[in-house]
């Protein structure tokens, strides 16, 4: 990258930043799904909560993937 004259910083901003927004819109959409089909694990548990473990857990998986 250092060719281009491209930092390493705006590489892992760029990525991150895309990672991020894909686990939060995959995130919304498993818990908006499972809302409207019911099931009692989002209907029970606060909203906060789920998207938080839905949210936390896609980036470590993202994370790993990377490293």
């Amino acid at each position: 990258m250092w060719m281009m004259s491209l930092y390493d910083s705006a590489y892992w901003l760029s990525w991150l930043t895309r990672e991020g927004i894909m686990a939060l819109v995959s995130s919304l959409s498993i818990i908006l799904f499972g809302m409207m089909l019911l099931f009692k694990f989002f209907l029970n548990n606060s909203f906060l909560f789920v998207i938080l473990l839905f949210f936390l857990f896609q980036l470590s998986m993202a994370f790993m993937h990377q490293g």
